[in-house]
This record gives structure tokens, sequence and C-alpha cells, in this order.
């Protein structure tokens, strides 16, 4: 049996095709809603990530410094953890202090930036008629 995808498609495309900025701003197809949601938070979150850290960097090296020394704490602690060699040389390799630092500010921005977008959606749309049975 051949089953082909080509009606799945044909309706994703034209479903994408008519949502406009109206149509999604007034609670028009979801799907393109959240998709915009979530890709803005997560450029967000790496752009204010990075602000972050600069930030404490600039202003408060000392911590910056000591934080650093955790992400180094963390990789010998991810790296002594008895791990046959051949997969252990690859953590080694790819996994750095800066990463490790900058992941933490990320995660930390983007919590941030989720609970302001959740309290203002909860008081912008205090019922959503999208969601049956939800109040906000």
């Amino acid at each position: 049996r051949v089953v082909s995808i080509k009606p799945t498609v044909a309706r994703l495309q034209s479903f994408c095709r008519g949502a406009s900025y109206r149509q999604i701003s007034n609670g028009g197809p979801a799907f393109m809603y959240r998709f915009l949601f979530s890709t803005g938070s997560v450029i967000s979150s790496l752009v204010f990530g990075a602000i972050a850290m600069a930030l404490v960097g600039i202003y408060s090296p000392e911590t910056l410094s000591m934080m650093l020394g955790w992400a180094r704490s963390l990789k010998s602690y991810l790296t002594s953890t008895g791990l046959s060699a051949k997969y252990n040389i690859w953590i080694e390799l790819m996994l750095e202090e800066r990463q490790l630092l900058f992941a933490f500010f990320t995660i930390a921005t983007r919590m941030v930036i989720s609970a302001i977008f959740d309290g203002l959606h909860s008081l912008l749309w205090r019922s959503d008629t999208r969601y049956p049975g939800r109040s906000g």
C-alpha cells in the first residue's frame, strides 16, 4: 500500500497561506501564532542571555568568574563519571565552560521571558475562546 502525503502537504500549505497577521492577532490559526511565538521566544532568549552574561561580566566580574568556576567543576564532574573513552572524549572536546555558562543564562532568560508573557497573556486575555473550559 502506497501512502501519499500530497493531500496533507496541500492542506498545510493552504492553511499557512491563509494566515495573515490580522488573523493571527485576532485568534486566527493557532498553529501560526504558536509557531511565531516559540520562534521569537527562542531567538529573544538567546539574545537576552548573551546580553545578561555581558552585563554580569561588566558590572560584577567576580560573580562571572565564580560562575565560570562552577561551570569548570561541572565539566570535570561530567568527564569523570566513568564513561568509556569513546564517549568521554566527545564530552571533553565538545563541552566548554563558556558554553555551559551561556546555556545557563539562556535558560534563565527563557524562564523570565515565559513568566512575563504568561502574565501579559493572563492580563490581556482573561477568557480565551480558543481553549474551551479554560479560564485565565
